[in-house]
């Protein structure tokens, strides 16, 4: 093989990796969790959870949603401008109600010492 041979192996080599490392990079997993095991710990850390809805209050257009599953339930906060972002995607979350089943990657937080979700973007699947 000779030097310019190899040299283009290399470019190719190097151009296809970054490619694959841009793609990689676009792909999140977030660690689905039962409620229950969500603590402190959890902190700013991103979650994937699914539950049952058991509670919905809905406040100037934002939702505060209790979300329970076999383990614990736990608050989820939705404001306004996710709901309606939510809402042009074909996902209506004001026709949330008790009952239905959902699914939701957001980051834990505490408000006055009680631990929340606040959902990311649109991460917020309603299964009918």
């Amino acid at each position: 093989m000779n030097e310019r041979t190899l040299v283009r192996c290399c470019v190719v080599g190097i151009i296809s990796g970054i490619i694959l490392i841009y793609f990689l990079s676009k792909v999140q997993v977030y660690q689905h969790i039962d409620i229950g095991k969500i603590n402190r710990n959890y902190i700013g850390q991103v979650v994937n959870i699914t539950g049952e809805v058991k509670r919905v209050k809905n406040k100037n257009g934002n939702l505060f949603v209790t979300v329970a599953d076999e383990s614990g339930e736990v608050l989820v906060v939705i404001w306004k401008s996710i709901a309606e972002a939510s809402k042009t995607k074909g996902n209506d979350l004001k026709e949330m109600k008790v009952g239905d089943n959902v699914t939701i990657i957001g980051e834990v937080s505490m408000y006055k010492g009680r631990l929340e979700i606040i959902p990311i973007s649109t991460n917020i699947y309603l299964h009918k």
